[in-house]
């Protein structure tokens, strides 16, 4: 059996407007779901692996009555709603109904990708794509996608390949310039 090899695509031109749609999703679920976080008195949450809300972060060194705390932090704690309980239940309804972030799986299959999952049964692992967009010193999209030799699958003409060492760079110059923009505020600030 083949094995799994991730491949980098750098996105244009079609692919990339469906891209820019997917983080138009992303952004307005994110409102969404702060209304709701926002009911049970908490201000952050960590998502699920599918998109929703899968704890709160809470003032306070308690959880509420019906949640269970997951872990606790200098300034309160994480917690998640507890199965066992009818609050816990309703607290989980609630959350569940709340919109769904779309993820880096839901983007490869609109770009035309139709595996959400890929198993390596020679390592024993299972292999999901993945996005990244960095924004500087220019604006650029690229999916990752784990991929077997026979697939049989082929990018539309929008996605570019790219090696491994140009997307690493992509990512160095991003972070060089973000932090040359942190360190001019922090010089103006002073």
């Amino acid at each position: 059996m083949a094995g799994v090899f991730i491949v980098t695509y750098e996105l244009s031109g079609d692919s990339a407007e469906i891209a820019e749609a997917h983080y138009a999703k992303i952004k307005s679920s994110l409102k969404g779901q702060a209304e709701v976080v926002a009911k049970f008195g908490a201000t952050k949450f960590r998502p699920d692996h599918i998109g929703g809300i899968g704890s709160l972060f809470l003032s306070g060194n308690k959880a509420p009555i019906g949640w269970k705390t997951v872990r606790r932090h200098a300034d309160g704690i994480e917690a998640a709603p507890n199965y066992a309980t009818k609050s816990g239940r309703e607290a989980l309804q609630e959350l569940a109904e709340a919109p769904r972030a779309p993820t880096s799986v839901d983007l490869a299959r609109s770009l035309g990708w139709a595996n959400g999952m890929v198993v390596d049964e020679d390592r024993a692992c299972v292999c999901f794509a993945t996005d990244t967009r960095v924004e500087k010193p220019e604006r650029r999209i690229f999916v990752r996608l784990p991929r077997k030799a026979d697939d049989g699958w082929a990018p539309p003409s929008s996605m570019t390949e790219v090696s491994e060492g140009e997307f690493m760079r992509a990512l160095a110059d991003h972070n060089a310039a973000v932090a040359l923009a942190r360190a001019a505020l922090s010089t103006e600030a002073e």
